[in-house]
């Protein structure tokens, strides 16, 4: 997102504080959180909601009305939401992009893995992939603060 909390656009020579920053990405994760939360009508688990933030926010908010949130709340058939996932947001402009797509990926992984084995496998930083995402966004305004 290119946007502060009260809708202002982020512009050069614009700064932000590591804290400030933490507090933006939270700022987006909850706003995200919110705005797919009411489509989703079966229970899910934390990982599983981290991966369709990440989405949404890749995507807009406007992804809770897409195909994949039928079958999640379907309870479809895990093969199913894989295969709706992998073609979910994998175009830029009409186009094929392969970066997405590997995006996708690494979120349906999140989405797809039980919360036992993410815990055994010391992989629970992969359920925040969503969370990082804006962490990256606060390091972007940074670093343009830091090109003036």
């Amino acid at each position: 997102n290119h946007y502060w909390e009260d809708g202002r656009a982020v512009k050069k020579g614009d700064t932000i504080t590591p804290s400030g920053a933490d507090k933006l990405q939270k700022f987006y994760v909850r706003q995200f959180a919110k705005e797919i939360a009411p489509s989703i009508k079966v229970d899910i688990t934390d990982h599983q909601m981290a991966a369709l933030i990440s989405l949404a926010y890749n995507c807009g908010s406007g992804v809770r009305n897409y195909d994949l949130f039928d079958l999640i709340n379907a309870k479809a058939p895990s093969d199913q939401i894989e295969a709706q996932y992998k073609k979910t947001c994998i175009t830029a402009g009409g186009v094929y992009n392969a970066g997405l797509f590997d995006r996708r990926v690494r979120e349906l992984k999140v989405f797809m893995t039980d919360a036992v084995s993410f815990a055994k496998e010391n992989k629970w930083q992969i359920a925040v992939t969503g969370i990082l995402i804006f962490s990256l966004i606060g390091f972007y305004i940074w670093k343009l603060s830091k090109e003036k």
